[in-house]
């Protein structure tokens, strides 16, 4: 995706009053880099043994 097609989805978002949401997955690599960062976080957080999946 090109820089302004992406801008221009970021402000179609932005200018949206009915879409409340704070994140949108913007670019077809998207979805799958967001993917990888939450796994990331996921294993993070399952070091802390209070994390539900840390005794998985």
């Amino acid at each position: 995706m090109a820089p302004g097609e992406a801008a221009a989805a970021i402000m179609a978002h932005v200018d949206d009053p009915d879409d409340g949401r704070l994140r949108v997955l913007v670019g077809t690599d998207a979805p799958a880099q967001v993917f990888a960062a939450l796994e990331l976080r996921r294993r993070d957080y399952a070091r802390d043994p209070r994390y539900p999946d840390a005794h998985a």
